[in-house]
């Protein structure tokens, strides 16, 4: 029975890739002390082991996955590429080459001393760098014919040599870094919390935010009878309580009215407003009342989108008079959801999740952008030809003499993708991808890859594991704790940056969501996640050209 069912996985390659997504669901859950291991290091462990015994996935699936992983993830990050924490933009990026350059470099040496082939060196560049675009640019350029091949190596073994040493390193050093980066605190000497608040402090981010949020807002009826109240003009009403008029009912009627309008004895007023301010209104106006004209007005959610140029840098509690009614449940930035505080400054690009009645929501969205009221529509003809066009982007070559530059496919659909995200911020009827669109895109394509990695080395995993395995997993802790190690250094040092901003980038550079989690809950701050979305497109698109220049040194 055991048998025959490993023969139908065997002939059915496309079921194998399902069993392989279960699994890496189910050991991506396993626990290594306080880590939990992940999805990305649970598949690629799976898809090793099928490989060794013999198993197949369906051709290109790796390669689609990829594509549409990688066409994601410079979606998403396209409207804050530029806008994310911008004064520290500089600093994010010299970061990034720093923490690369000293990867590679370490890279070439180990190649160098310890004689590795050109495969498994630029494996060990993009598997300790946890580098999935740059697996794909080297193997392209090997593909492609653009080096000869060393002697005694083919271009199929350089391949093969590549995905099993990806494989392995990428486990070792992934795992590494999910250890170490939550641990830097502790080791360092100082206080993650302590530096969050001082770059929340900083970046004009309160460190004592209300429970309620930054729009503690209500809507609530009155019956106006006192005499502070009758005889004064909405305007001037609106003055000295701080709050704003959103309906009088007069005589049983609706009625319309401007900032002149006196209000009358007996008139039923809707009055929106911050809590703490609406506390004394009753003194003030009359009884509290309900009335379903007033008050009773379908309650809708929707993300909205930050596209209007007017509020680019405003902080939240600036919005707060056109917010009564509303409420802020979530706040993303580049896919990371960060804390929702009084003072956050609004960016291009950023989604906020909100909750109100209709009208006072429109009047919200009318100042913020625009909302994503059809969360179900997907563009996916904007997204198929986004992929198509970098595609094509990255086959286009330079001739310089006997050498021919090109972009390659994983430059040019990052590249796109993040020229498509940006457009998206600016004409919002351009390319709608809802963000639980982009996160099964991200999810499922990324996780396809490195089935495909897996399967691709697993038959040589044990050859590569006998021939230089203790100085391959060597090599991967260095390369997977070293450049970060130095990246931290020079960004306290040099750069000066925040120590828990700092953190979140480093983790950036690593592309290790998990490490920027805890982080983030050990601070009990969003400064690491912005810290992380700084650095994590700059990451991705220096990574693939470092990738590229390897198979061309060694």
């Amino acid at each position: 029975m055991a048998l025959q069912i490993v023969d139908i996985v065997k002939n059915n390659p496309h079921l194998l890739a399902f069993i392989l997504l279960a699994l890496s669901f189910w050991v991506g859950k396993i626990k290594l002390g306080p880590v939990v291991l992940g999805t990305q290091a649970g598949i690629l462990l799976m898809g090793t082991v099928f490989g060794y015994f013999g198993f197949e996935l369906p051709p290109l699936l790796g390669a689609f996955g990829f594509l549409v992983f990688l066409f994601a993830v410079a979606y998403e990050a396209g409207p804050g590429f530029f806008a994310v924490a911008l004064p520290q933009l500089g600093k994010f990026a010299t970061l990034t080459v720093v923490i690369v350059v000293t990867g590679l470099a370490l890279a070439v040496g180990f190649s160098s001393i310890f004689d590795f082939n050109l495969g498994v060196g630029a494996g060990l560049f993009t598997g300790a760098g946890v580098n999935p675009p740059g697996i794909s640019a080297a193997i392209d350029v090997v593909e492609t014919g653009k080096i000869p091949m060393p002697e005694g190596l083919s271009v199929e073994q350089a391949v093969q040599f590549i995905n099993v040493t990806y494989a392995i390193t990428f486990l070792v050093s992934y795992l590494i870094a999910m250890q170490l980066l939550p641990q830097a605190p502790r080791l360092l000497k100082f206080h993650l919390s302590a530096s969050a608040k001082e770059a929340e402090s900083a970046m004009n981010l309160s460190d004592d935010s209300s429970e309620e949020g930054p729009w503690a807002q209500s809507l609530r009826a009155y019956r106006v009878v006192s005499d502070d109240a009758v005889g004064k003009s909405v305007q001037e009403f609106q003055t000295v309580t701080h709050c704003q008029i959103d309906k009088i009912k007069r005589t049983g009627i609706l009625v319309d009215f401007e900032p002149e309008t006196t209000l009358e004895k007996d008139d039923l007023i809707s009055v929106g407003g911050h809590r703490l301010a609406q506390a004394h209104l009753s003194e003030m106006i009359g009884p509290e009342v309900v009335d379903r004209d007033l008050l009773g007005e379908e309650v809708l959610t929707c993300e909205v989108i930050v596209t209007n140029p007017d509020i680019f840098g405003k902080s939240l509690r600036e919005l707060e008079r056109y917010a009564y009614g509303c409420q802020l449940g979530q706040y993303t930035r580049s896919g990371v959801n960060l804390k929702i505080d009084p003072e956050l400054r609004l960016m291009r690009g950023d989604l906020l999740k909100i909750t109100g009645t209709e009208v006072h929501l429109n009047q919200l969205i009318d100042r913020i952008g625009y909302a994503e009221r059809d969360i179900n529509a997907t563009d996916l003809l904007t997204f198929a030809l986004g992929i198509s066009a970098g595609f094509l982007l990255g086959l286009i070559q330079i001739q310089l003499g006997d050498i021919s530059i090109g972009l390659g496919t994983s430059s040019g659909v990052l590249l796109v993708g993040l020229g498509v995200g940006y457009m998206r911020s600016i004409k919002h009827s351009f390319g709608l991808v809802p963000p639980a669109a982009i996160w099964v895109f991200k999810q499922l394509g990324i996780l396809l890859f490195l089935a495909d990695v897996g399967i691709e080395g697993g038959p040589s995993v044990v050859e590569a594991l006998t021939s230089f395995g203790p100085l391959l997993i060597l090599s991967a802790i260095a390369i997977g704790t070293l450049p970060l190690a130095i990246g931290y250094l020079v960004g306290d040092r040099l750069l000066k940056m925040n120590k828990a901003l700092l953190l979140g980038a480093v983790a950036g550079c690593g592309s290790n969501t998990p490490a920027m989690l805890m982080l983030v809950q050990d601070a009990k701050s969003s400064i690491p996640g912005i810290g992380y979305a700084g650095t994590y497109a700059i990451t991705y698109i220096v990574k693939v050209i470092a990738a590229t220049l390897i198979v061309y040194i060694l």
